[in-house]
């Protein structure tokens, strides 16, 4: 049984942090190792990130609207340099709430919902 934050963790989160480097990049002029930075990551993983050699899987997170403004927030405070822990905790419960990773999750459902 693959319980919810391990589906995050492996799933959603890279996708995250993908989203992030890019609007990081092309939006906010980071550079791969300032953005690297911020993320407290490497620069060859933004560049992996960029060339979608990493978190290469398009689809729940860019076409829900609500988490998909939730991520571009998150890279804006990342951007001006706030800290961000809250908001990382709010898009985890954006994405359980929405059931976006309902189709990867083998959890009952209700677990989701009464973490809310």
């Amino acid at each position: 049984m693959k319980p919810f934050c391990e589906v995050i963790v492996q799933e959603v989160l890279p996708k995250i942090r993908a989203i992030i480097a890019r609007e990081l990049v092309e939006k906010y002029g980071f550079t791969q190792e300032l953005a690297a930075k911020k993320l407290g990551t490497t620069q060859p993983a933004i560049s992996h990130y960029l060339r979608e050699m990493r978190a290469s899987k398009k689809g729940r997170i860019e076409k829900d609207p609500v988490l998909l403004g939730r991520v571009e927030k998150l890279a804006e405070s990342l951007a001006s340099g706030k800290n961000i822990t809250l908001e990382f905790c709010e898009i985890c419960r954006t994405v359980r709430e929405r059931k976006i990773i309902c189709p990867s999750c083998t959890a009952n459902c209700d677990a989701c919902s009464s973490l809310c």
